[in-house]
Order: C-alpha cells, then sequence, then structure tokens
C-alpha cells in the first residue's frame, strides 16, 4: 500500500513538473555585434508564427517556453540559434556574412547577373572613383577601361574628355555615347555630377546596347548609377581634400632674339634657287635685305637691312633694344589650386534606405584666370510601403562657373586660345607693344 502512494505522489510530481516545465514566461535580452547593439534583429521562436524584432538599444522581449529555439536572423549576418533554458535573460552576438555574390550589370530596365548578360560590358566601382580627384566622373574611364578610346580635348578645368565606344560612325553627326544616369537618359553636362555620389558606372560596347536603348545608343552607352543608403546605421563622411594642378608635360623649348633671326634668313636663303656660285652669293645677299622685312619688327639698335649679314650670322653690334626676351609660357602658366569638401549621410531600415549628400569644389587651371568652380546637391530616398508597393526620390542639383581664362570671352577659337597665341608670338613682341603704346602716348 505505501509503494503505490509512493509511486502515485512521484506520478504527480512528475506531471506537475511537467506543467511548470512547459509554461511560456518572457525571455529578454539585448543582441549586438562587435560595434554595439543591433536594431531591426529579427527574434523567432522556431517553428512558429511567434517573433519580434530588437529596438533601436538591440533589446527584445518574447514569450517562449523552456526547450523552446530562439532563432536570430537579419540580412547580411550569420543566424543564431539558442535553446531556451531556466534563465530569462538571453544576450547574444551576431557576425557579419560576407558571401562571394554573382557581379550584377545594370541593363535598361533593372539589373542583370554578369554570367546572364551576354553582351559587353565594364563596370567600374565606387571605390576606384574615390580614390582618384576627378573633376569630371568621366576621366576614370581613362586606362580603366578596354576598348574606349578616351581624349582630353582640352586642358579647361572640368571639360569632359572625348569618349568614343564603338570609333567613328559619323562625319557631321554626333559620336558621342549616350549617358543613362539612374535609368534616365541625361542631356546635361557630366561635369555637374560629383563623381564622390557614384556607385558604378557600366559603359555597354557592343551591339546589344542598341537592343536596349534604340538608335540613340549607336555609339554606345554609359550608365551611371548614384549612391544609395546601404549602411544599418546613420553614418555621416567627410573628406577635405587640397592639392595642386600643373602640366604635366612641358612645351618645347624656344629659341630667342638672337637666334631667331639667323634661322629666318636661312629660312629665306633656302626658298631661293642655288644652283651656281653665283646664285648661292645672290640668295645670301638678297636673304639678309629680306628677313627684315618677313619679320617686320626689330628689335634690335641696327637697321633691318643689317641684323642678319650675307654669312648667315647675327650682326656683332646688334643689342636688343629692351632688357630681356619675355617668357610667355612663363607670364600664362601657373601651379593651381584644388580644393574639394564632400559631406554625405546615408543609412537604411528594414523598408527605406536613404542618401544624401552636399559637395563644393573648386580648381584653378595652371592657365592664368581659368579655373571651375561647382557646388552639388543629392538626395537618394526609397520606400517601400509594403512587397507590390514602392516609391522614392532622387534629387540633384548643381550650379557651375567654368573660367576660360580670357575676361569676356565665351569661345574657345585662336584668339582665345592662350596656346597658340604663346607659340604663334615671340619673345619680342613685347617690344613692339611697348612702342605702339609710345606712339599712341
Amino acid at each position: 500500500m505505501k509503494e503505490k502512494i509512493k509511486g502515485l505522489l512521484l506520478l504527480i510530481f512528475l506531471m506537475s513538473s511537467q506543467f511548470f516545465y512547459a509554461q511560456e514566461r518572457v525571455v529578454s535580452g539585448t543582441v549586438s555585434d562587435a560595434s554595439g547593439p543591433i536594431p531591426g534583429i529579427n527574434v523567432n521562436v522556431k517553428g512558429t508564427k511567434n517573433g519580434v524584432q530588437t529596438d533601436f538599444d538591440g533589446k527584445y522581449s518574447i514569450k517562449a517556453k523552456t526547450g523552446d529555439v530562439l532563432l536570430f536572423s537579419y540580412v547580411g549576418m550569420q543566424d543564431v540559434t539558442i535553446t531556451v533554458g531556466t534563465s530569462s535573460v538571453i544576450n547574444t552576438k551576431m557576425k557579419e556574412i560576407g558571401k562571394e555574390l554573382d557581379e550584377v550589370v545594370v541593363v535598361a530596365y533593372g539589373k542583370a547577373k554578369k554570367s546572364s548578360y551576354t553582351g559587353s560590358a565594364t563596370q567600374i566601382k565606387s571605390e576606384q572613383l574615390e580614390n582618384r580627384p576627378l573633376t569630371n566622373a568621366l576621366s576614370v574611364l581613362e586606362g580603366s577601361t578596354s576598348g574606349v578610346q578616351v581624349q582630353s580635348s582640352a586642358g579647361q578645368p572640368g571639360a569632359a574628355p572625348e569618349i568614343r565606344i564603338r570609333g567613328f560612325s559619323s562625319i557631321n553627326g554626333s559620336n558621342t555615347p549616350l549617358y543613362i544616369v539612374d535609368g534616365v537618359p541625361y542631356a546635361g553636362d557630366i561635369s555637374n555630377l560629383n563623381s564622390t555620389d557614384i556607385e558604378s558606372l557600366t559603359v555597354l560596347k557592343d551591339a546589344s546596347s542598341t537592343s536596349l536603348y534604340g538608335s540613340k545608343a549607336a555609339n554606345g552607352v554609359i550608365i551611371i548609377t548614384t549612391k544609395k543608403g546601404k549602411s544599418q546605421k546613420d553614418k555621416f563622411s567627410l573628406n577635405v581634400s587640397t592639392g595642386m594642378t600643373s602640366r604635366s608635360i612641358k612645351d618645347y623649348d624656344r629659341v630667342d632674339a638672337y637666334q631667331y633671326y639667323p634661322l629666318e634668313w636661312e629660312a629665306i636663303r633656302n626658298s631661293r634657287p642655288m644652283k651656281t656660285q653665283a646664285d648661292i652669293d645672290e640668295a645670301n645677299k638678297y636673304a639678309s635685305g629680306r628677313v627684315g622685312q618677313v619679320l617686320v619688327v626689330n628689335p634690335f639698335n641696327v637697321p633691318s637691312g643689317s641684323v642678319v649679314g650675307t654669312d648667315g650670322k647675327l650682326n656683332p653690334n646688334a643689342q636688343l633694344l629692351y632688357p630681356e626676351d619675355l617668357n610667355w609660357e612663363k607670364q600664362l602658366e601657373r601651379a593651381g589650386v584644388r580644393k574639394n569638401v564632400d559631406f554625405s549621410y546615408q543609412g537604411k531600415s528594414e523598408k527605406s534606405n536613404y542618401f544624401a549628400s552636399l559637395g563644393h569644389l573648386t580648381e584653378e587651371g595652371y592657365i592664368r584666370k581659368s579655373g571651375f568652380e561647382r557646388t552639388t546637391g543629392r538626395l537618394n530616398l526609397n520606400t517601400s510601403l509594403n512587397d507590390w508597393f514602392k516609391t522614392g526620390v532622387n534629387i540633384s542639383g548643381a550650379l557651375t562657373n567654368s573660367k576660360l581664362g580670357v575676361d569676356g570671352v565665351e569661345n574657345t577659337n585662336s584668339f582665345s586660345n592662350p596656346f597658340m597665341s604663346m607659340r604663334s608670338m615671340g619673345q619680342f613682341i613685347l617690344f613692339l607693344i611697348i612702342r605702339k603704346m609710345v606712339i599712341m602716348s
């Protein structure tokens, strides 16, 4: 009888302990990683629909029974499973997971995996843009993309280089590729885009681009995608840089006035027929008298007809009427200063991502009075209200000021081209200018 009573009591104890064992209670804790608490982590009781998310401080509270398995998950992080025990506080740490994904190529209406894209495309990512001080984003194509011809048409700061993707298809028409910025054809100046706002730059080089965009893509397509918020926490970035701009390849050396007249004499002499010694003597005499008339300006203190003798040598008594030759190159060029300030703010949540930036660039050209100034602003905001409705805002603005090196001149013909003027004007032209000023006064 006693044995039956003991067995009954044991059975009642086991049933009551099982009841308490299976009873739900509130389990709470904090989810963090190496940098601190993580908001938005999904916490689920595995095998049920019971789930919550961590708050801004990484804390959570969920009802669970002893023996239940809690699943902690988030995009870009390794899943963590913990079995609920007797403790009501469960803290956990999560680690980021780096998965090697197939590269994505931006195409006409969306994206495609690079392995499935049959055309010829080259993509330049933001890392290659951020590591270079680029005033115009297209300059990154030089030396980075095969099959693309990049030629700087001028040294004007901010000027876009000439891009030829599929060669020259027209003599009178345009050979410029089609530019697509965030899915929309872009007709503005690429210099208005801040290179630090660009996430990727894709070049479509073959005929498949024509099938995507039509006849406008006959010269190839350059697709520019701007940045969006990627950081799970609000991220502020400030980039301040400064540098110098100068001419990388110096111009060839020029002769001075003492060398210029004998060389011109030789050119005039060699234009005459010289078959006999009499012809040679006549050519030497003709060149000596002609050199002063051809050069018009005589900067020496001797008559124009006697600056160079019949032997082709400068008159030993010839002296310049002005102190020294003028180096036009030295007077026109300088060491320019480039200053750049970029500020950006980005972040993302479970349903939204946002990116905002402000930038200011000032660049002085190495030709005096030339330069480029740009102020840019951008706002990218995307929100997914549910699985089938997404909306967003993509706004950008730019204010630019380009200085061409000559006050009051708005073109780049020979009259405002300092390089042509510098090469066509001899050093002794200064003497003519001064003499005219004296005569006019």
